[in-house]
């Protein structure tokens, strides 16, 4: 996955026009649904590069957040797509 710099300043390699953190945190919630997952790399997170504590915060929690999703930790707001709204006609 390629992510732009303004959700994640600290990468080695930013790409204007890349994945949003909401587009990455969707396709690792899809991943884990697959059920086929069974290991994680995370890349490109580079701490070292960072000027400020909240650049360096920012990107660690977007890193573990990815990291997580791809193991079953929704985000809040999250609905399985067992669920269903009930027929109210």
């Amino acid at each position: 996955m390629v992510w732009t710099p303004a959700w994640h300043p600290l990468l080695g390699t930013p790409v204007h026009g890349g994945l949003t953190y909401r587009e990455g945190m969707y396709i690792t919630e899809q991943v884990y649904n697959t059920g086929l997952l069974s290991a994680v790399d995370m890349m490109e997170v580079n701490p070292s590069r960072g000027e400020t504590e909240g650049d360096t915060q920012l990107t660690v929690n977007t890193a573990l957040n990815m990291i997580l999703s791809c193991f079953g930790k929704a985000r809040e707001g999250f609905h399985a797509s067992t669920l269903y709204l009930p027929d109210i006609s």
